[in-house]
């Protein structure tokens, strides 16, 4: 039913017309969706017309989302194994600026197509632009807010979970030097996500991904695992190595072939990756470099899924790593004590699809692929490297895999 129409003049200069209209309606908004059909006249550019919407809060709808759960295999709503068949997911319009510019139509119209496909669950967050969000710790744009709180409701509205990711790569550091250790870092962070899980206390239709695909490495070295080389990490490795091997320094030297004055100094940068020859490496002091960034890792997960857990009760709480799990970045096997299920991003390597999954899956705890699909790739002319029927028989393999 139309519950408002009015014509306005739009003011200003030709390149930018803007009005405000205020609405009048006869009695208060039911909740739920509302579609805003917006048309300008005699123009000469196209299109002449769009639909945005907005949502009058829907209490009801957002405390009716199931319990989430997990087993030894499963996640489970209210008690029943939910097989997940889901996809990421900001908006079709505008992407990653879904929380900046948002459609609740147009996000209405994919997840009903997504329901007819069978979809039951969406990953969605911010990659991006997190000081447009929270300039300072603890000021959260409510416009960023008040849009998450629309995104929830329109995928409530067709059955479909929201799985909502904070970070991606590295966490913003908010000023310090080191993202996983620095005490300004972890402030900020925590109060970003106590902002946002504190709104959705009890509503069981979105639960939390800490990170995608992240790397311990300065931001210059994402993807890979490097030392970042500031104040906090060196305190931190040094403690580490004298609580993992004593305090005899000497056979530490000893341990690490380290004949340098810096014993205690982290590994060079030059020092990471594997060469024929070692030329003045220390390996078994990378490996334990390598081991403290997993235990850094891990404890920063651990930290956030308690921040997560205080403010916003009992939901989920993951950690979106890909296939660099099976290498040297942040393992799902090692932090997998500090999550409540695992993930693996089955991406790039097309020929170790069963072997990422099987090697990545902690014991007693649900491995979720997220983040499967087919990356875009192009023969030398341009054209798809795959046929429609290979893309297909790929992501079958994919999904049968995943199960």
């Amino acid at each position: 039913a139309e519950v408002h129409a009015a014509e306005m003049e739009l003011q200003g200069p030709p390149e930018m017309r803007t009005g405000l209209l205020t609405m009048r309606t006869p009695a208060a908004l039911s909740p739920g969706l509302y579609r805003a059909e917006v048309s300008v006249e005699g123009v000469a550019w196209h299109p002449r017309s769009t639909t945005t919407g907005f949502w009058v809060k829907d209490e009801r709808l957002l405390a009716a989302g199931p319990r989430l759960a997990v087993s030894r295999d499963w996640i489970r709503a209210d008690g029943k194994v939910l097989p997940v068949v889901g996809t990421t997911y900001m908006a079709s319009d505008v992407h990653r600026k879904f929380l900046f510019e948002p459609n609740p139509a147009v996000w209405d119209r994919d997840f009903a197509e997504m329901k007819r496909q069978g979809i039951n669950m969406v990953r969605t967050g911010l990659w991006t632009a997190w000081s447009r969000v929270m300039i300072d710790p603890g000021a959260v744009d409510e416009n960023v807010l008040s849009a998450l709180d629309a995104y929830v409701l329109t995928a409530a509205r067709h059955g479909i979970l929201v799985c909502f990711n904070f970070y991606a790569f590295l966490p913003p550091a908010y000023g310090d030097a080191n993202p996983y250790l620095g005490p300004r870092a972890l402030e900020g962070q925590r109060a970003l996500l106590t902002a946002v899980a504190r709104r959705y206390r009890g509503v069981g239709w979105v639960h939390w991904d800490l990170i995608n695909e992240p790397s311990y490495a300065p931001p210059e070295g994402v993807w890979k695992n490097l030392p970042i080389g500031d104040e906090h990490e060196a305190r931190a490795w040094r403690e580490w190595a004298v609580a993992r091997h004593g305090e005899d320094l000497d056979l530490l030297r000893d341990l690490w072939r380290d004949r340098t004055e810096a014993l205690l100094a982290a590994p060079g940068a030059d020092e990471i990756g594997h060469n024929f020859l070692r030329e003045q490496r220390r390996p078994r002091k990378v490996r334990d470099f390598f081991e403290f960034t997993q235990v850094a890792v891990a404890g920063w997960a651990a930290l956030l899924r308690d921040t997560l857990k205080a403010a916003g009760g009992d939901a989920l709480v993951t950690l979106g790593q890909d296939e660099g799990g099976a290498g040297t970045r942040p393992a799902q096997l090692l932090h997998a004590d500090s999550v409540d299920y695992t993930a693996i991003h089955t991406w790039w390597n097309n020929d170790d699809l069963l072997w990422d999954g099987v090697m990545t899956k902690a014991l007693g705890k649900p491995n979720v692929h997220q983040e499967t699909g087919l990356m875009s790739l192009q023969d030398p002319d341009g054209a798809p490297w795959r046929t429609p029927a290979a893309a297909a028989d790929l992501l079958d393999r994919k999904f049968a895999y995943a199960f």
